[in-house]
């Protein structure tokens, strides 16, 4: 074999192996994100309490009025910040009212999400409370999801969805 011949063996040998190694299927691992928690359930079971113990004073009634929140969110508008503002005011001066924070949400969607969804946003607004400087005990949060809707049946209405999507206060004790 003279020297023309190898070189040119070797030359198709190298394009041969260029052409394999070239062609075999690369494997890319793509990982897969762990799946988002769903969340938890909360069985509407009545709370004990006192028959006189949702009493609102008049005082107090313009202080302990709804929040409300976008879509599908539970972050916290200015509005609302305003409001819990002035309950956190209200509450400051008078340490022995007990608060029910009650979670709301429209009836789209289904119930465990909703439930899940109403228990953030009540607890966001719990939160900003005891970041204010309250203590925690003085508070209990309930999900109602969307069986207690404010205005029910609002079909495609998105102003009336609004009015569901809610936090609400219950006066525990005085």
């Amino acid at each position: 074999m003279s020297l023309l011949q190898f070189k040119k063996s070797v030359f198709l040998l190298a394009c041969c192996l260029f052409i394999i190694v070239g062609c075999t299927k690369k494997v890319t691992k793509i990982e897969t994100p762990p799946p988002e928690p769903t969340p938890t359930v909360v069985k509407e079971e009545p709370i004990p309490v006192k028959d006189d113990s949702f009493v609102v004073e008049k005082t107090e009634e313009n202080v302990f009025l709804p929040i409300y929140f976008d879509y599908d969110q539970y972050d916290l508008r200015p509005q609302a910040i305003e409001q819990l503002g002035k309950i956190a005011l209200h509450l400051s001066n008078n340490a022995d009212v007990r608060i029910l924070v009650e979670g709301h949400a429209d009836e789209r969607g289904t119930d465990e999400y909703n439930i899940g969804l109403a228990e953030k946003r009540a607890k966001a607004a719990k939160n900003y409370l005891v970041n204010y400087g309250l203590s925690n005990g003085r508070f209990e949060v309930v999900s109602y999801g969307k069986a207690r809707p404010a205005d029910p049946n609002c079909g495609e209405d998105d102003f009336c969805h609004g009015k569901n999507r809610r936090v609400e206060w219950k006066v525990l004790t005085k």
